[in-house]
């Protein structure tokens, strides 16, 4: 909460948590296998990049890191999941979302198909949060449009179950001020009074 937040008390409930897209290719031998040469096309959402695999360098894992490597991604990564019917690129967005959609799209092979082909493993959704009874939707698990002041950072779902969120002044923080200013104030004072001390005797001036 910031100091804009004013006191009162919200029933909050987590519907559903934002995530973001994840995707896989179909599975290919080892990571060293061909994949095939040409220009890759990776779209997040409304921003989209490419990549090209040149003849002799198309192999899976050379893919994986010109995806990783390209300047332009806007929140892709890539890696290679290994199981018994061989290794697969799998995609992962960074963003959250429901409009941050994830697809590859490969040029054309002289049949007019795709050369790698993709299925979907998650897709991307938006954070669904109801307060009193009032929908909210977020790209991000973090939401700070819902009630004002407030930020909520959502770390677990939980649909039909509200949880009570009361803001109150925090009287302790302003009585730790106080107490801080207090104790600074009479430290100065005693150094004050030890530095301009006088001694008739002249034998323990300040």
């Amino acid at each position: 909460a910031t100091g804009s937040g004013q006191p009162g008390a919200d029933n909050v409930e987590v519907v559903s948590l934002a995530t973001g897209a994840k995707i896989a290719s179909d599975a290919y031998a080892t990571p060293d296998t061909t994949v095939g040469d040409g220009s890759v096309t990776i779209a997040l959402g409304s921003k989209s990049f490419t990549v090209n695999l040149a003849s002799g360098n198309d192999s899976l894992s050379a893919l994986v890191s010109a995806i990783n490597q390209a300047s332009d991604n806007p929140g892709v990564s890539a890696s290679i999941i290994t199981d018994t019917n061989g290794s697969r690129l799998v995609l992962q967005s960074q963003v959250t979302g429901g409009d941050n959609a994830l697809t590859l799209s490969s040029a054309s092979t002289a049949d007019g198909s795709s050369f790698i082909n993709t299925t979907s493993l998650q897709t991307a959704a938006s954070a669904h949060i109801r307060v009193d009874g009032y929908d909210v939707y977020s790209d991000s698990n973090i939401v700070d449009s819902a009630i004002s002041g407030v930020s909520l950072n959502l770390v677990k779902a939980q649909p039909g179950t509200s949880v009570s969120l009361t803001l109150a002044p925090n009287a302790q923080a302003a009585t730790s001020a106080v107490q801080s200013f207090v104790t600074a104030y009479n430290k100065v004072v005693t150094t004050i009074a030890q530095l301009t001390a006088f001694d008739p005797t002249g034998q323990n001036n300040g």
